[in-house]
């Protein structure tokens, strides 16, 4: 198996076949790739509005089936590999949004079936792709997912926000208002002349 691996690492590390000239609609709008806002819009636009979606192996020259199942290469294998295809996702205008810390050879496992879906092929700009759905309970990084933490602490601050403000409502108002007689008794002290006519 390694060397097989060995000849996929040369394949994936080849130039890629499949580098997209600049979509027309770059030339149309006159965007500078070099302005990070009008570069963020134009690849928006690229990817929502103008592109065909086509499977991820067509996109970076890689066929799904010439990456080897997991049960087959060893941590180091994987490892590895992920990093290669990584970097080839990159030149691709593809990030996938892996938590820091998560091992390269799990990234591996995810990567390979990454392979199978269907994309967009970019030119210009990068395309995240968000691989958690903020469920912990079907979380693909147990123990590694930053973005579930957050997510719950936000959460619980949210409802800690809404307890405060639902206590808040329940407030009655009406006595903070001054009654009717204490107005009365008040225009009596500051305006005398004016009430009694």
């Amino acid at each position: 198996m390694q060397r097989y691996v060995e000849q996929l690492l040369h394949d994936i590390r080849s130039p890629p076949r499949n580098i997209r000239p600049r979509h027309p609609i770059w030339y149309y709008s006159h965007a500078d790739p070099d302005d990070e806002v009008e570069a963020e819009d134009m690849a928006y636009l690229e990817q929502f509005y103008t592109g065909q979606e086509e499977p991820v192996s067509v996109i970076t020259g890689i066929d799904q089936f010439l990456l080897p199942p997991d049960d087959k290469l060893t941590d180091e294998q994987k490892g590895i590999l992920a990093i290669e295809l990584e970097n080839l996702l990159e030149v691709c205008h593809f990030k996938l949004d892996f938590p820091e810390s998560y091992p390269n050879h799990l990234r591996y496992v995810i990567m390979r079936k990454f392979w199978s879906k269907k994309r967009v092929a970019m030119s210009f700009g990068t395309t995240h792709i968000t691989l958690c759905d903020y469920d912990r309970s079907a979380c693909p990084f147990p123990d590694y997912c930053e973005i579930c933490d957050e997510i719950e602490m936000q959460t619980k601050c949210d409802e800690e926000q809404a307890e405060g403000i639902q206590q808040e409502s329940d407030l009655d108002y009406s006595k903070l208002l001054p009654t009717p007689e204490e107005v009365e008794e008040w225009f009596k002290k500051n305006f005398p002349d004016k009430f009694n006519d």
